[in-house]
């Protein structure tokens, strides 16, 4: 099965793939500037810190868990 392309005719997965390491890469950076443990920036956002690694670990699905 071919890979799915946008109108450019790039890949989408790996377009999906450059974002999702943006943000992870971004979330994790502003944190840390902020000085904020997995933990307490899950405690305020109503989140897991599991889900907090898995988003800055750059985990396809993550799993909103409370």
């Amino acid at each position: 099965m071919p890979k799915e392309k946008n109108l450019k005719g790039k890949d989408i997965e790996s377009e999906v793939q450059s974002v999702r390491n943006l943000f992870c890469t971004n979330l994790k950076r502003l944190r840390e500037d902020v000085v904020l443990s997995q933990n307490m920036l899950a405690k305020k956002a109503g989140l897991t810190a599991n889900f907090i690694n898995d988003l800055e670990n750059g985990k396809k699905g993550p799993l909103i868990k409370q």
